[in-house]
């Protein structure tokens, strides 16, 4: 399952797995004062959280690009996956967008993974020497937080927790917030 791809964010979650009011309850904030940090650490929370898992948690578009036409099935780095939205691949003459419907893609796998219909290929090109392949998608368990898994969201709440009683980051991040997210799978690609 190793692939060599450049992964790049296009369109980051709208919203955040947690909310500011849900991290001041469960660290017993009563101002507002530092509402904007809060705000922060929950964005930093649910990216290292992504990071470990390779995981999306709301709704975002991810491009996946290859040097070659790789190998299939190929999988994709960021599930679950939602949709296939691109493939597209550049040659000496530019840009050529492929047929989605030559291909097929499991959803349901973790991590999703894509691959040709029967009777169809890559096309016989040359590619461009970097990013020549680019394969676009929809990640993410759903648009709101209420489709984020308890375990994750406890996760990201426990880091922002963790965050306001080590102000100086010191000492490592708890392994609770590791194996809540463990006990939700990880991606190992």
């Amino acid at each position: 399952m190793q692939q060599k791809y450049r992964l790049a964010l296009v369109e980051k979650p709208a919203v955040e797995p947690i909310t500011v009011s849900e991290v001041k309850t469960m660290a017993h904030i009563s101002h507002d004062v530092e509402d904007t940090i809060l705000a922060s650490w929950i964005r930093t929370g649910r990216r290292l959280a992504e990071i470990f898992q390779r995981k999306a948690y709301i709704t975002q578009i991810w491009n996946v690009y290859f040097d070659f036409f790789p190998e299939l099935p190929v999988f994709l780095p960021r599930s679950p996956v939602q949709s296939l939205l691109s493939i597209d691949y550049t040659d000496p003459d530019g840009s050529h967008a492929l047929n989605l419907d030559n291909f097929i893609i499991d959803l349901g796998a973790c991590p999703a993974r894509l691959s040709f219909k029967n009777g169809c290929s890559w096309p016989a090109a040359t590619l461009q020497n970097m990013n020549a392949l680019s394969i676009r998608y929809i990640a993410g368990y759903g648009d709101t937080a209420e489709d984020v898994p308890d375990e994750i969201k406890d996760a990201i709440a426990l880091y922002c927790v963790w965050r306001n009683e080590n102000r100086a980051g010191e000492g490592p991040i708890p392994k609770a917030f590791y194996n809540l997210l463990r006990g939700h799978g990880r991606i190992y690609l």
